[in-house]
């Protein structure tokens, strides 16, 4: 969907949970090891899953990279995990091509 250095490589549409594409049958609102919640720029509560929270008008963003982003992160007063740890972020190898643009 994106060709840039933060690619896009899947959005869900509004109230659907499940990454078909790139992991069928999958639940963005429990399959995460954890869940932070933020609101008015707080962390509120760290919980197992967003089951109760997600709305209809919700949607996920599948991105595949942090290096050009995880600075802005961190300015923010986010501080990437691994970034706190001193390790690299965790990656993985796939197969899934990204969708061509422009």
């Amino acid at each position: 969907l994106n060709a840039a250095p933060c690619p896009l490589l899947e959005m869900t549409d509004p109230g659907v949970y499940e990454a078909a594409r790139l992991a069928p049958g999958s639940d963005i609102r429990r399959d995460l090891p954890k869940y932070r919640i933020w609101s008015d720029g707080e962390l509120k509560e760290e919980r197992d899953d967003v089951v109760d929270l997600w709305s209809n008008e919700m949607q996920a963003f599948f991105l595949g990279c942090s290096f050009t982003w995880e600075d802005r992160l961190a300015e923010a007063g986010c501080m990437p995990r691994h970034v706190e740890e001193g390790r690299n972020v965790p990656m993985f190898d796939t197969n899934i091509e990204l969708r061509s643009i422009g």
